[in-house]
């Protein structure tokens, strides 16, 4: 493994900054879901097991639609600092 951090360790920064309220029992859910993801991939567990989809889009929904959001009171704040300069000129 050539990173510095983990797969998992990278979630929870990011799960911390986005939804700090939730990024224990995300991490949590996260860690789940790659461990059944790595039991596939892996060969250790059957692919004919039910593969928990479900639950990966609603973690991958639920940190977009934060991120999505994230960015856009970034962009509101800064076009509203852009214009209060632009009114002082």
């Amino acid at each position: 493994m050539s990173d510095k951090y983990r797969l998992a360790d990278k979630f929870l920064i990011i799960a911390t900054i986005l939804l700090p309220e939730s990024a224990a029992d995300d991490d949590t859910e996260f860690r789940r879901l790659k461990k059944s993801r790595d039991g596939v991939f892996h060969g250790t567990d059957d692919p004919a097991d039910v593969f928990p989809t479900g639950a990966i889009q609603k973690l991958l929904l639920k940190y977009l639609l934060a991120h999505l959001q994230a960015a856009n009171r970034t962009e509101a704040a800064n076009a509203n600092e852009n214009s209060q300069y632009s009114s002082q000129s």
